[in-house]
């Protein structure tokens, strides 16, 4: 199986995996091992009793903890005293020998003692140890002297498992349900604030900004001390829109000062995104991988670009727009705001280019259209008019000259989103065009 997957996966990139799902990839080896001791003890009592189950357990509901952790000695303790028992009766008990065997076997690949995974304690890491687990409790029962106890037993332990079940069903409704419920068994994850901002602005944007906002501080308030690379990039991204769109809600003289948060928070986002990105690269590079992908989170540098516009700061946002086209320029939204930062900047020129760099990757939309005709102005060759239809009209100079300026640029962006081979169409097209050599 080690064989297999090595081959599967030696040609695919080094995985980001974000440290706030697992933060036992920032400690030190025994650290890291030592709180692993410590979530394997917690997984036993999760199977004694399901009581406090949640999604996820990330940073910071679980982080490393010290050697003397009392938590971490009662987990060894009973690790030590299962595999002392079963290996000290493996002759004559030979069914608990082979459940605490096959318990360890199927733990340890997502027990975090070998290698640390992209996640700490899950109860879906519990589904095949369970069955050992459940194989050794029926055992136990079995050797009770009364068979009707025993039978007993087994049965309201079966009724109080299932009524947890059913109990439990409920929160899995929708991400929402769910993150109300797991957010009190775990009310230090981050992820799960996050997850309980973002769920209620996606199903109501206008009635549930508040609670996101609530939410969303919760979530950055745990991560904000972390360093750059160690910070989830959507949970100040998402932050940063939720003030900007409390701004915009509110409007002037009140919004500038929403305004100014969400740009705070939004710098953080973008320090952390490229601060992500480099150490993806260097992974990468150190693994001998291509580097064949960007992992930064796009809608930073968009939410960035529109706070800044709102502030009048209009360089800014076209470079915040810029970078964020780079990491994936077939994403409609960027050009039609990198344009509106040009045109508000009065360079109605460049703001043509963009949306026309647009029209070459993905296609001449109507909405594209009309927004190259209101830059160009009814005056203009550059557009051809019809009864109900616009076209570009490549024979007007203007135009020829913007299509090449703009051949160039989104060569530029596909090429600094490692995208070569879309890149060498769009250069030999502007070629074919007859674009001067470095337009």
């Amino acid at each position: 199986m080690v064989c297999l997957l090595h081959w599967v996966f030696s040609g695919a990139p080094v995985p980001e995996m974000p440290f706030v799902d697992n933060p036992l990839r920032g400690a030190g080896f025994w650290a890291a091992r030592w709180t692993a001791v410590r979530m394997i003890g917690a997984d036993l009592l999760l199977l004694a009793w399901p009581l406090n189950l949640s999604c996820g357990r990330g940073f910071s509901q679980i982080v490393p903890v010290l050697f003397f952790d009392p938590g971490a000695w009662l987990a060894l303790a009973a690790v030590a005293g299962i595999l002392a028992a079963v290996l000290k009766r493996r002759r004559e008990d030979k069914s608990m020998f082979w459940a605490a065997g096959m318990f360890g076997l199927a733990l340890l690949p997502v027990s975090n003692l070998a290698i640390p995974i992209g996640a700490t304690m899950a109860e879906r890491f519990l589904y095949l140890p369970s069955i050992a687990f459940a194989m050794a409790v029926a055992a136990l029962l079995g050797r009770l002297k009364s068979p009707a106890r025993a039978q007993t037993a087994l049965v309201c332990a079966l009724l109080l498992l299932a009524g947890r079940t059913m109990v439990r069903n409920r929160d899995w409704q929708d991400n929402l349900t769910l993150a109300r419920s797991d957010v009190n068994s775990a009310p230090h994850s981050a992820r799960l604030h996050e997850m309980l901002a973002s769920s209620p602005f996606e199903r109501d944007p206008a009635g549930n900004l508040d609670a996101a906002i609530q939410a969303g501080e919760a979530a950055w308030e745990i991560l904000r001390p972390l360093a750059p690379d160690r910070i989830f990039q959507q949970t100040p991204a998402r932050l940063g829109a939720y003030y900007r769109i409390e701004g915009d809600r509110l409007g002037a003289p009140a919004n500038r000062a929403w305004y100014e948060k969400s740009l705070a928070v939004l710098s953080r986002a973008r320090q952390a995104s490229q601060a992500i990105e480099r150490a993806y690269d260097r992974a990468q590079l150190t693994h001998g991988k291509p580097l064949a992908t960007r992992v930064a989170y796009q809608p930073v540098y968009l939410e960035l670009g529109v706070t800044l516009t709102r502030l009048g700061r209009h360089a800014e946002a076209i470079d915040a727009f810029r970078y964020g086209r780079e990491i994936d320029p077939r994403t409609p939204a960027v050009y039609d705001r990198m344009a509106d930062a040009y045109m508000a900047q009065g360079e109605p020129q460049r703001a043509a280019v963009v949306p026309l760099g647009k029209t070459l990757l993905l296609g001449a939309a109507p909405e594209t259209l009309e927004r190259l005709a209101a830059i160009y102005g009814g005056g203009s060759c550059a557009i051809e008019r019809g009864a109900g239809w616009l076209r570009l009209d490549e024979s007007c100079p203007a135009l020829r000259a913007d299509l090449c300026a703009a051949e160039a640029d989104l060569a530029d962006s596909l090429r600094n989103a490692r995208m070569p081979e879309p890149a060498r169409h769009v250069a030999v097209r502007a070629h074919e065009r007859g674009c001067a050599s470095g337009n």
